[in-house]
């Protein structure tokens, strides 16, 4: 623990001697001689393992630069900030001795599939034979980047979604993302169709720390058909799309360790 208060303030490279006399039988006095190197300064940063991450998505998380004091905290900090991205299995922070007092940084990361693709078909009362196609990618072209779509159709049910989501926007940490999707679905008391466009803009808060705060605007249209005679839909004119706006805040505060299998932190939403 007294080391790592030494590392955070810069000193690697000390000189411990403890030093211990005894004093009424069992009662020991124990003494450190500590004599402090020069602070060390971080020389170099480099990342190894990404293979298919451009390295400069995961060096726009690290909160360490060349010339920088050595501070334990920031290493550590920009370990979880690099786990929080979601595309990596393991990082391993390390520092190796450099020119006089100063050390080179490692980052040793693993990378984990991101990709995914999945196809079906299935059987319901509801939506009789329905076959669907999934596909999803969290770092598009190393890049980082979201993408999913989601195809879906039977005989009474359509869902087709597309989104896709862009956190550093002009290298900013400016998060912007859109999605669209047209679903309809043919019911035993009416027919239903939905279909819009949504934009999403977002950016880390200054305080609390680890949070970030983002707006969405939806625009929707929604129409009914082949509606049971004698049900009332609350005066919506049947065959006639209805257009919706829907402008959303939210805010989500996450410390968490690892976003797959967290040992310590908490993540807070609301919106």
């Amino acid at each position: 623990g007294a080391y790592s208060e030494y590392q955070e303030r810069g000193y690697l490279y000390l000189n411990i001697e403890p030093r211990d006399s005894v004093v009424r039988d069992s009662v020991v006095d124990v003494t450190f001689a500590v004599g402090e190197g020069l602070p060390s300064h971080v020389r170099r940063v480099s990342i190894t393992g990404n293979k298919g991450t451009r390295e400069k998505v995961i060096r726009r998380e690290i909160n360490i630069r060349e010339g920088d004091l050595f501070r334990r905290s920031a290493m550590v900090r920009s370990q979880g900030d690099v786990m929080r991205l979601g595309i990596f299995t393991e990082v391993v922070p390390d520092f190796t001795p450099a020119e006089s007092s100063d050390v080179d940084l490692v980052f040793k990361v693993t990378e984990k599939q991101v990709g995914t693709a999945s196809a079906g078909a299935g059987y319901t009362n509801e939506s009789g034979l329905t076959g669907f196609l999934e596909i999803g990618h969290n770092n598009v072209l190393g890049n980082g980047q979201q993408l999913s779509l989601h195809l879906e159709r039977g005989g009474r049910r359509e869902d087709y979604q597309l989104s896709f989501t862009e956190p550093w926007f002009h290298d900013s940490p400016t998060l912007l993302g859109f999605s669209a999707y047209n679903t309809s679905r043919i019911l035993d008391e009416f027919g239903q169709q939905r279909r819009g466009v949504s934009g999403r803009i977002g950016r880390p808060l200054p305080w609390p720390d680890y949070s970030r705060g983002s707006v969405s605007y939806t625009f929707e249209g929604l129409k009914f058909s082949n509606v049971r005679t004698g049900l009332q839909l609350g005066g919506i004119r049947v065959g006639s799309e209805e257009l919706t706006s829907t402008l959303e805040t939210n805010f989500l505060r996450n410390s968490t360790d690892n976003p797959f299998y967290p040992t310590k932190g908490t993540r807070f939403t609301a919106n």
